[in-house]
């Protein structure tokens, strides 16, 4: 089962950089935005705030074609509902603004009540 929530995309406040990113939650679990585009400045990392706690920032992930994006593993997340904002970090430009707030739930949902079968 592949569930994927897409948080509000990311408003860069550089207008060097073309692309945002818009966070997301899999059932896998991972943190994770679309690429930046491998012509264009890419973020040397990202400052991610989990359940508004203290930032953890995350190295940028790079692709084999020299894109680089946001994939952090949340793992460790106890289950239950959890929150996360992200913002990307460059040496070159600074932080953009932090992404919309991201709510999803780690684990597995309990199963529908009241559930069964009858003959048509």
């Amino acid at each position: 089962m592949t569930m994927k929530l897409i948080a509000l995309a990311l408003a860069l406040a550089s207008s060097i950089l073309a692309r945002g990113c818009i966070p997301s939650a899999h059932a896998a679990p991972f943190l994770v935005c679309d690429p930046y585009p491998s012509t264009a400045p890419q973020p040397d990392s990202f400052s991610c705030v989990l359940d508004s706690g203290a930032a953890i920032s995350i190295p940028a992930t790079k692709n084999p074609d020299s894109s680089v994006q946001l994939h952090y593993d949340l793992k460790t997340l106890a289950t239950g509902a959890h929150t996360a904002q992200c913002a990307a970090v460059s040496s070159l430009w600074g932080s953009s603004p932090q992404s919309g707030k991201l709510s999803f739930f780690a684990g597995i949902p309990a199963a529908p009540a009241n559930l069964g079968l009858s003959a048509q």
